[in-house]
């Protein structure tokens, strides 16, 4: 998915799943019998017509999402500051809307668009990588680390770390150095 080939024009195509999934149909067909000719050409109408439906509805790319007048962009500039400043008592999305002065509704909507992602995921992202700094560059336990980082509890944390990192906290601190 969001692999990128080049034509002898040197037009970038980006496969989605189902396009992916076409071509790889398309270059793993033997030319045995009718049928997997019959196959192949199953194969090369069906990502016909998905290269024709992209290119005639195109998805914005994460830059071009949509433009948001300037001052939302600054209100949600100020959202992102208050998340990354409160890692240890991170605000609801009520608290934050009033906080910068948008309806809840379009806070999470403008946010998605401006970041590529939730309010939730963004704020548990920048705690985790605060956490992974702590780990690296403090003597702290991972229970006082995880209360820095805005975890109810040190096994909250445990499992989030190990979602993002692939590691638990304990291993990760000793993989990079630190006992």
């Amino acid at each position: 998915m969001g692999e990128e080939y080049a034509s002898s024009s040197d037009l970038q195509i980006d496969l989605d799943e189902f396009g992916l999934t076409h071509a790889k149909a398309l270059l793993d067909l033997s030319f045995d019998t009718d049928a997997d000719i019959l196959t192949a050409e199953q194969a090369v109408l069906a990502l016909l017509a998905w290269g024709y439906a992209s290119h005639k509805n195109p998805k914005p790319a994460a830059g071009e999402a949509q433009s948001l007048p300037p001052r939302t962009v600054s209100k949600l500039r100020l959202a992102a500051d208050i998340l990354t400043q409160r890692l240890d008592d991170p605000p609801t999305i009520t608290e934050l809307s009033t906080l910068v002065g948008m309806n809840e509704c379009d806070l999470k909507r403008c946010f998605k668009c401006r970041y590529g992602d939730s309010i939730a995921s963004f704020s548990r992202y920048k705690r985790l990588a605060a956490a992974q700094n702590l780990l690296l560059h403090s003597d702290l336990t991972i229970a006082e680390i995880a209360l820095e980082a805005g975890f109810a509890n040190p096994s909250q944390f445990a499992r989030a770390f190990r979602r993002q990192f692939d590691l638990n906290p304990a291993q990760y601190r000793t993989a990079r150095g630190r006992a």
